[in-house]
């Protein structure tokens, strides 16, 4: 049982990393996009709304995604830390 618990801490710790690094690399490509638009523009005012409104939906899913791994890396360390209490 202890096998099984440990196993399912190890993936969640995998997958919120995976899930943080996915995160990171979007968000940086936002930020790029938006350095790249502020350049051309050369103020926030001039963006179209239309844009300011998808990478706001962008910028939504990518915060989602951060909170999931925080959440999952969270869970592991409960579930392989709850393992030391029981010996």
């Amino acid at each position: 049982m202890e096998l099984k618990r440990r196993q399912i801490a190890h993936i969640l710790a995998i997958t919120s990393l995976i899930l943080e690094r996915a995160a990171t690399v979007a968000l940086a490509i936002l930020l790029f996009r938006l350095h790249d638009c502020m350049s051309k523009t050369q103020s926030l005012v001039f963006l179209d709304k239309s844009w300011i409104r998808g990478e706001r939906n962008v910028t939504i899913v990518v915060v989602a995604i951060l909170l999931l791994a925080f959440i999952g890396t969270l869970a592991s360390e409960i579930i392989l830390y709850s393992n030391n209490d029981d010996d």
